[in-house]
């Protein structure tokens, strides 16, 4: 009989791969590495040659994995340079309040010419000042790499002026910098020699021009000198967890439109630097949902995504569901613990299942009722297997009685999950409200009973009943499915019926349908099934 280690002791992972990619035991660093597998829908050789440079998926699907990897593979180059800013820590609220003012006024000290537009996100356009911040980064870089290229004194003044601009831009530095402008020129001394070059983003009085700002740093970085000696230099940043939450509707569209102008940000510089193939390469992951806020709250994203994106679909269409992608990562990590637990000198292409899992879970083929589970996403596969795991014996494998006693905790885990992906569009309290709609119902109902229950909650619940004064009970129930939280009950070729979603290739969805809530979350919401539903079919 083939080796195998105990199913309780395989390391499926963390939540958030950046935990594992950062980990101080190197162990579990390669084994991230050595884990590491992609969907058939995502190419990183595009995003290797800066082809692509967006990372698009639903939240969980592993666009940090594929981002951090991306980053490995690049910096085994000794002369690769990179730098990872995690939108959501590394871009401070000072960051964002600057990149805000910036938005509103073409010259950083006048006021705006109309004051009715000083407040309204649809008038802000951060796309220069989020190319500030990028070239900032690339500074930053440029000024920590010792013989990476010239730094001549028009670099060395671009480094300066961009270090000066973003960290004290009204006292200190800056102000010295303004105060020496004569005549459209600047001068700055402190390298060890001096700098002077003309100025035309900065007028007399000292105002800064940020589109004639933006101007100049391109023009330095297109003349960059990198060093010949050096062997495929090159520069990759990496802006990652471009994520909105809904708190008021001024917050939320300042926010949406801080995200769609990065985005820009990104391909606007990404296209410029291929034209002048330097080695700079930006790339970005945004989450589906988050893209779909922007999108509908203030536009021009969708036109970066259609040409830019690779996507991160864990699901095949017309495939066998044992032979979705989601099971070939499963099988890359167990093959990856068994290499190192058993010290295999390879990593296995395939493992044996039937060691490590029962053949059914239920009456479900325990692929089918893996992929189900899960929403065919990495995060909740690695969710589902940390609430299991504790209740597995010694010898045990993974089977009904150990998902049994995981699926009170795993179903409250995945309810918060998509908590967090309806508050790309919905405040918290409506989510509570929402949560109040579905608690204690059926599992699987039609779109006039939840109609029904929606008055009936409305009757003695004000929240309830000003949920829907200004929404319309369709376009809602379709919120429901793009997160995963709703599908619909499709009727099978052998007469049968099943739930499908749009993680399983439901792109139309149709609330005049039997409508079903999916099967993770019945344990939080308290639900209960009245339609008895056929086992899932082989094939869609």
């Amino acid at each position: 009989m083939k080796k195998r280690i105990y199913s309780k002791d395989i390391s499926f992972g963390d939540i958030d791969a950046r935990h594992e990619i950062l980990a101080r035991d190197e162990r579990k660093q390669q084994l991230f590495l050595d884990s590491f597998f992609l969907p058939p829908s995502l190419n990183i050789d595009k995003l290797r040659n800066g082809e692509r440079f967006l990372v698009c998926g639903p939240k969980g699907s592993g666009k940090t994995a594929c981002l951090r990897y991306l980053q490995n593979q690049l910096d085994k180059n000794k002369n690769s340079k990179s730098k990872f800013i995690v939108f959501r820590d590394d871009v401070t609220t000072q960051d964002r309040e600057k990149i805000i003012g910036l938005s509103k006024i073409r010259l950083y000290e006048t006021q705006p010419d109309d004051e009715s537009d000083e407040h309204d996100p649809l008038a802000m356009d951060c796309l220069s000042a989020w190319q500030l911040f990028i070239h900032r980064e690339i500074a930053d870089i440029i000024s920590r790499s010792h013989d990476f290229c010239a730094k001549t004194p028009d670099v060395l003044g671009y480094i300066k002026l961009l270090n000066s601009f973003f960290s004290q831009y009204r006292t200190g530095v800056f102000k010295k910098i303004l105060q020496s402008i004569t005549k459209g020129r600047i001068k700055i001394s402190g390298f060890g020699q001096g700098f002077e070059a003309e100025a035309e983003f900065i007028d007399r009085h000292g105002n800064i021009d940020v589109s004639e700002f933006v101007r100049y740093c391109n023009g330095i970085v297109t003349n960059l000198d990198f060093n010949a000696e050096l062997s495929d230099p090159r520069i990759n940043i990496f802006f990652d967890e471009l994520n909105i939450s809904f708190v008021s509707g001024l917050d939320f569209r300042q926010n949406a439109v801080l995200i769609r102008d990065l985005v820009s940000a990104c391909g606007t510089l990404n296209s410029k630097f291929s034209e002048h193939s330097l080695p700079i390469f930006i790339y970005t992951a945004i989450r589906s949902e988050v893209a779909d806020s922007v999108e509908s709250s203030v536009r021009e994203l969708k036109k970066w995504i259609d040409d830019q994106a690779e996507f991160v679909d864990w699901y095949t269409p017309r495939t066998d569901y044992n032979e979705q992608p989601i099971l070939g990562l499963l099988n890359r990590r167990i093959a990856a613990n068994e290499h190192r637990q058993l010290g295999l000198s390879e990593i296995p292409n395939e493992i044996e299942w039937n060691l490590y899992f029962d053949p059914k879970v239920g009456n479900i083929p325990f692929q089918n009722f893996l992929l189900f589970e899960t929403w065919g996403r990495p995060r909740d596969l690695v969710r589902l297997f940390k609430s299991v795991t504790p209740h597995l014996e010694d010898h045990e494998r993974f089977g009904g009685r150990s998902f049994a006693f995981g699926a009170k905790s795993y179903s409250k885990s995945c309810w918060d999950e998509k908590h967090d992906e309806l508050n790309a569009k919905y405040p918290q309290s409506a989510i509570e409200t929402i949560k109040r709609f579905l608690h204690n119902f059926d599992g699987t109902f039609s779109r006039s009973q939840f109609e029904t229950r929606v008055i009936q909650i409305s009757g003695s619940d004000p929240r309830a009943k000003q949920f829907f004064n200004d929404r319309n009970l369709d376009v809602f129930l379709e919120d429901l499915y793009k997160v995963g939280i709703l599908g619909n009950i499709l009727k099978s070729k052998k007469g049968g019926s099943y739930p499908s979603y749009l993680y399983t290739g439901l792109t139309t969805f149709n609330a005049h349908d039997v409508m079903c809530v999916h099967r993770s979350l019945w344990k939080e919401l308290g639900l209960t099934n009245s339609q008895k539903l056929q086992s899932k079919p082989k094939r869609k």
